[in-house]
C-alpha cells in the first residue's frame, strides 16, 4: 500500500515535470532531475528513493513485491524514453541513439548515483551524473 502510493504520488509529480511543453524535452528532464538533487540536499541525503531502497531490501524476499518493484521501475523508463523521443524528434537528442536503452541507462545510473549520495551524504554522484549525462546527449 505505501509503495503503491508513493508510485501513484511519484508518477504524478513525474507527467507534471515531463508533460510542460513550456520547455523543451530535454529541459524537463534536467528540472526534473535537478529537483530530485535539491530534494535529496535537502534531506542530507539521507533518503534515497523509496522504490530504489526497497529493491535493495526486499527484491529477494518475494517474487511479487520484485515484480511490482520492476513494473514502477519500468513505468519511468517508459515516461523518460517518451520525453527522450520528443527530444530526438525536436533534434535535442542525436536520431542514432536508442531513447529506449538510453531511457534504461539513465534509471539505472540514476540510482547507483542516488546509492553513492546517501553514501557519501552529499550530491556529487548526482552532480557527476547530470554533467556526464547530458554532456553525452549533446556529445550524441
Amino acid at each position: 500500500r505505501v509503495l503503491d502510493q508513493f508510485a501513484a504520488t511519484y508518477n504524478a509529480e513525474l507527467e507534471r515535470a515531463l508533460g510542460d511543453t513550456t520547455l523543451s524535452p530535454l529541459e524537463r528532464l534536467r528540472r526534473l532531475f535537478e529537483a530530485k538533487c535539491e530534494r535529496l540536499e535537502s534531506q542530507q541525503c539521507r533518503n534515497g528513493c523509496l522504490v530504489g531502497n526497497l529493491s535493495q531490501e526486499m527484491a529477494d524476499q518475494s517474487d511479487a513485491f520484485r515484480a511490482r518493484l520492476e513494473e514502477i521501475f519500468e513505468g519511468w523508463v517508459d515516461r523518460f524514453a517518451d520525453c527522450m523521443e520528443e527530444a530526438r524528434d525536436a533534434g535535442e537528442i542525436p536520431p542514432h541513439l536508442d531513447v529506449r536503452e538510453l531511457a534504461e541507462f539513465w534509471l539505472n545510473s540514476w540510482q547507483g548515483a542516488v546509492l553513492r549520495a546517501k553514501t557519501e551524504r552529499n550530491t556529487k554522484p548526482l552532480r557527476t551524473f547530470l554533467n556526464v549525462m547530458f554532456g553525452y546527449i549533446h556529445q550524441g
